[in-house]
């Protein structure tokens, strides 16, 4: 449906401007070629008219509602802009089948701008909405990080100290001589060495 509502809104960008401007470009072109006579410089004036004058209605409206959505008062002179374009529009094709056209062309363009903006605020929203998953994201991955430090550093820890127990494991389970310090599992053994150490000196 979504997307029925796009082509919609395409549809009226491209048909209404068109129509304004064929309406605004054949006047312009009347005007000019009854007061010159010529008709290459009446074209000319009929398709920049119709350009310019077209040109402000979109620029208008898209503006008026974007100043809007920021809370910026300015959107009160693109308003009032866009009015103006109305009652040009109006004035220009009173008396003709064509003259409400300016009112519908009006309401195409507010409604153009408001999707355009609704479009801007889900964007912004998306936006913020991925923003918020990416920090999430790295701030598990800074636990994931410091927590495979800890296990590092706990496995450093345990080997360097393990190779320390080991060596003085022996010296408080064993029995030393008292003369040349070597270790015996026994204090008969110990005793016995010492004694002979004794004898030899």
């Amino acid at each position: 449906m979504n997307r029925f509502y796009n082509i919609l809104a395409a549809l009226a960008v491209i048909l209404t401007p068109v129509a304004m401007m064929t309406a605004f470009g054949w006047t312009a072109y009347t005007a000019v070629l009854s007061e010159t006579g010529i008709p290459a410089l009446a074209l000319l004036s009929g398709i920049a008219t119709a350009a310019a004058v077209e040109t402000i209605g979109i620029v208008a409206g898209e503006t008026a509602l974007w100043f809007h959505g920021r809370h910026d008062r300015r959107w009160l002179t693109a308003a009032a802009i866009l009015t103006l374009y109305v009652v040009f529009g109006v004035v220009i094709l009173q008396g003709t089948a064509l003259v409400l056209l300016p009112l519908m062309a009006g309401s195409v363009y507010v409604l153009v701008g408001l999707r355009s903006q609704a479009a801007r605020e889900t964007a912004a929203e998306n936006g913020h909405h991925i923003a918020a998953q990416s920090w999430e994201r790295e701030q598990w991955m800074i636990k994931q990080a410091d927590r495979t430090r800890l296990k590092l550093a706990e496995i450093e820890h345990h080997a360097s100290t393990e190779p320390a127990q080991s060596q003085v494991m022996p010296a408080q389970s064993g029995h030393a001589c008292g003369e040349c310090g070597q270790v015996f599992a026994s204090v008969q053994a110990a005793n016995a060495h010492r004694r002979w150490c004794k004898g030899r000196a």
